[in-house]
């Protein structure tokens, strides 16, 4: 293995970034109310240029309350994607 991961935390103890080997892995973003909102993930594009990818996206019905969550999940050799609802 041989990887290093550190994270680190908001003074609220939770986690905001993972980084592996030095460098950025993830970004992880809450609400005001300490609800996990986004995983986001900078990625290196075909034409050099760098985007932020969300890797978990809420799902909210017309009231605001979350209702869903969606995840993508990067594999070596196949994306996958679920979902999961309340």
């Amino acid at each position: 293995m041989g990887d290093t991961w550190r994270y680190s935390y908001s003074p609220g103890g939770d986690v905001i970034s993972v980084e592996v080997d030095g460098h950025q892995g993830q970004d992880f973003v809450y609400d005001t109310g300490g609800a996990l909102t986004a995983i986001q993930q900078n990625v290196s594009m075909k034409n050099g240029t760098q985007t932020t990818v969300n890797m978990l996206s809420s799902i909210y019905d017309a009231d605001g309350r979350i209702t869903g969550l969606l995840a993508f999940v990067v594999y070596p050799f196949l994306p996958e994607g679920w979902g999961f609802a309340y």
